[in-house]
């Protein structure tokens, strides 16, 4: 049970206040739990591509913690390392995105990276700052943060949203008013705007993730079912996600007054929607069910449900749901070698295809993109 837990933990001054004019609604609901099981997930596939992750001078590739398209369908790669990094589509080390230290363009407790598609610059959320860079990793900029203890960045031509999900790491405070999203100008660096308030304790993993194409989403909060999408100084409310009487409840994360993740990802529940990835004519999720077993949703562009899988119930090294461009979806298994040797009839439907048509041959990284019909 604890390796279980670990592999999905590991997929682990004056304000101005404006909430009512900083988020839109749309109501549309989702039931992910009505999506149709199904078992050979290779009809809906037009193809699949998949390349390893190398370096340049044969070293060893560290576990990947996020990934983000970049154009020319390069990949902003951070590691658990902490290191960040540029591949090409090919999956070469083309080079380092700054270094961890306290010199000119280094950084130190690196939490999140975010691209802004627009000024073309690689935002880094450190220790106390915001980091940025260009595209050929050249140092730009950096701009000091108040002393709140930031988990999640999105990045924009004029400014950056910021999550924070409690009030400088006070995770069992509930208590305290504490809105988790705000709103930076690049100009001046001042919150301009802050809103979403906290509604229950919140697990703090996966919380902001970019499509190339549509931009950037904020994960549906413990104790709220809403997927946001982040805009230059706003979040719009883009969906419902209700998993019903099966959701996890309210509070689920504190057992006897504590924190324990370990009883909440095992819980016989569904909880952490997340991962969400939208293309073209589709889009893409998973969420945490009972006994921390994986789920994943595919639905298409008007939110029909097309499809739902789940990875095998004793899963150690879980799929996850990485980055997308306007044609496919990317995901990433960090652990090659642990799926090379299970037999292709104890595989879910997504990996029962990936073994099927691509090669691994390596151990390090391995990033597949999935071209749907």
């Amino acid at each position: 049970m604890l390796n279980r837990v670990l592999s999905v933990a590991v997929l682990t001054a004056v304000v101005f206040i404006c909430v009512s004019c900083t988020i839109s609604r749309n109501d549309f609901t989702i039931l992910p739990q009505e999506a149709p099981e199904i078992a050979d997930i290779s009809v809906l596939i037009d193809r699949i591509e998949g390349v390893h992750l190398f370096s340049s001078s044969g070293d060893a590739v560290a576990p990947v913690q996020k990934i983000l398209v970049l154009p020319e369908g390069r990949l902003l790669v951070m590691d658990t390392r902490k290191n960040v990094h540029i591949y090409s589509s090919e999956g070469g080390n083309l080079l380092r995105v700054g270094r961890i230290g306290r010199g000119p363009g280094e950084y130190v407790a690196l939490q999140d990276i975010a691209f802004d598609p627009e000024s073309n610059r690689i935002a880094l959320l450190c220790s106390g700052k915001v980091m940025e860079y260009d595209l050929s990793g050249n140092y730009l900029a950096s701009y000091e943060l108040p002393k709140i203890n930031y988990d999640a960045i999105a990045s924009f031509k004029d400014g950056f949203c910021l999550f924070a999900a409690a009030p400088n790491h006070e995770i069992e405070d509930l208590e305290t008013a504490h809105n988790t999203v705000h709103f930076y100008s690049r100009a001046k660096m001042d919150i301009i705007k802050e809103t979403l308030p906290r509604k229950d304790y919140i697990l703090n993993t996966e919380m902001i993730s970019y499509s190339a194409g549509t931009g950037y989403y904020l994960r549906p909060l413990e104790g709220e079912n809403v997927l946001y999408k982040i805009e230059d100084s706003r979040i719009e409310k883009t969906m419902v996600v209700s998993f019903g009487k099966d959701q996890s409840p309210e509070k689920s994360l504190l057992r006897d007054g504590k924190y324990d993740i370990g009883n909440y990802v095992m819980s016989p529940y569904y909880k952490m929607p997340m991962n969400f990835q939208f293309t073209d004519r589709h889009f893409i999720f998973s969420a945490i069910g009972p006994g921390g077993v994986m789920y994943y949703y595919l639905y298409d562009k008007d939110r029909s449900p097309i499809a739902r899988w789940n990875e095998h119930e004793d899963c150690l090294s879980p799929v996850k749901i990485v980055s997308s461009d306007a044609d496919s979806v990317y995901f990433l298994i960090n652990d090659p070698s642990y799926w090379k040797q299970l037999d292709m009839e104890t595989l879910d439907p997504l990996m029962k295809a990936v073994m099927s048509n691509c090669v691994i041959t390596e151990d390090s990284p391995f990033i597949f993109r999935l071209f749907l019909k």
